[in-house]
């Protein structure tokens, strides 16, 4: 069973050799190339040398085609990048919308006519050409409704929002909605295997207004996805215990849950009805452990996921709970693969 497979049928709940192994690796990359971070986030052919490279070192089962704020900054945010180290992720300026008469500005959304949005799309089309059918291919479509909405917004003025200017936040929300599913449509000409999509903002507004705000749009941007024929994960960073019973219900195919999680609870949570729950991926804790733990303990984290979820043999892919730091020694994620290969399931 070659990676691709083994990653795909466990996003299936359908049988599998092992676990498969797939990071979300960004600076990592990057700097095990010894680029910068701005080359990695502004040349397809850098940041899929990038991760090719750390694929082959580390034996994954595929790669994240992924980079920062990509549908945020072709709606009109910019990104600043940091020159002070060779591996510093950039950060987000500017709020475009001020008003709700701004919203006008969001209406023409192309993805074809933005560099951000093109980056993705050619580096998914150089991987497929470079790995072909063997590893696995995820592609990031952009951020999720809130996360996306809160960027255009800013943080503080969509808090205030939620509970002052409730039509302002529902007609954003569709409007962030509409533009990913517009993005999902551009990427698919370049045949990912996978989608992905991070709405981690809305991991912080609490249950009910998670109900209220973020789930309606989850649930409608992953439905628009899923008529393009392509499994979507949703990433949701820190601790989502309460709410990810709901998350369970958006249709995602695939929930990437992050180190405060117990994943077996999570299991339990969800249910047992293969056609409904989704695949989980996760979650050794990116930085006590992944970054300053050692080989051993994290062979004996990855090695207890696999025991816990180990039950249906499939519907679980390890990785950190969220993106692998930069400095992290490359033998904690070779001990990752590791446990999988010594924990198989025949």
């Amino acid at each position: 069973m070659n990676s691709r497979k083994r990653v795909i049928r466990a996003v299936k709940f359908e049988e599998v050799d092992r676990v498969p192994v797939l990071p979300i690796l960004l600076g990592y990359a990057a700097k095990l190339n010894n680029i910068t971070y701005e080359m990695y986030g502004s040349d397809p052919h850098f940041l899929v040398m990038s991760l090719v490279k750390a694929l082959k070192v580390h034996n994954l089962d595929g790669i994240y085609v992924s980079s920062h704020y990509v549908v945020a900054e072709a709606l009109g945010c910019k990104t600043v990048y940091l020159a002070d180290r060779i591996d510093q992720s950039p950060k987000q300026e500017d709020m475009v919308i001020q008003d709700s008469s701004d919203l006008d500005k969001l209406n023409n959304f192309d993805p074809s006519s933005h560099k951000s949005t093109m980056l993705i799309k050619k580096a998914t089309e150089i991987a497929k050409g470079e790995l072909g059918n063997e590893y696995a291919i995820k592609t990031f479509i952009g951020s999720g409704p809130f996360s996306l909405a809160a960027m255009l917004r800013g943080m503080e003025r969509i808090m205030f929002d939620l509970y002052d200017n409730e039509q302002l936040v529902y007609d954003l929300l569709d409007l962030c909605t509409n533009a990913v599913i517009k993005n999902a449509n551009f990427l698919i000409g370049a045949k990912p295997d996978l989608f992905s999509f991070g709405d981690s903002t809305a991991g912080l507004i609490g249950r009910d207004l998670y109900k209220k705000y973020a789930f309606p749009f989850e649930k409608k941007l992953i439905e628009g996805i899923k008529k393009l024929g392509v499994p979507v994960f949703m990433h949701i960073c820190g601790n989502t215990m309460h709410i990810v019973d709901i998350m369970a219900k958006t249709g995602a195919d695939v929930l990437e849950l992050d180190y405060q999680d117990d994943l077996k609870e999570c299991r339990e949570i969800m249910g047992k009805d293969l056609g409904k729950i989704p695949a989980i991926q996760g979650n050794i804790d990116p930085v006590s452990r992944i970054m300053q733990g050692t080989p051993d303990e994290i062979y004996k984290e990855s090695t207890r996921l696999i025991k816990d979820l180990e039950g249906l043999k499939g519907g679980f892919i390890l990785s950190p709970g969220c993106e692998v730091p930069p400095d992290t020694p490359g033998e904690n994620i070779d001990a990752m693969v590791k446990a999988s290969k010594e924990n198989s399931y025949e």
